[in-house]
């Protein structure tokens, strides 16, 4: 692995935390509105992430957005807390607007955090939380 990109993905890193490092306008997050469409987008990228990673047949989607930021005055890093809820319909079929909640399914909640918008996403990660 080079230098020169462990030091950019460090640079990265401290940016996606909030990290003022040195001269220029302070980096930090906001609250912007669940309903955003930008965060409406992630959400969607996200929640095809949380599918791959989680170990069930079964299909995940976001049942609820609990809180969404964005960041400050840059805007180039979103964190996205959700709500995920397991449905009737298995991995790997089509996509079914008839899918349904599974009742008494425990609501797993992930943080997806983000590099980018969704028009320029640089990376895109699901966090399990709680």
């Amino acid at each position: 692995m080079s230098k020169s990109f462990v030091v950019l993905m460090t640079l990265l890193g401290m940016i996606s935390a909030g990290l003022n490092f040195g001269p220029g306008p302070a980096v930090f997050f906001v609250d912007v509105p669940v309903s955003d469409p930008e965060v409406q987008n992630l959400v969607i990228e996200g929640t095809k992430q949380f599918n791959n990673q989680i170990n069930s047949a079964y299909l995940y989607v976001a049942k609820t957005i609990l809180k969404a930021e964005k960041q400050e005055p840059i805007g180039v890093a979103y964190r996205i807390e959700v709500l995920f809820a397991k449905t009737s319909c298995f991995k790997g079929q089509k996509a079914r607007i008839d899918c349904q909640y599974v009742d008494g399914s425990t609501l797993p909640k992930a943080r997806i955090e983000t590099i980018g918008d969704s028009k320029n996403l640089v990376s895109l990660t699901v966090t399990p939380i709680g």
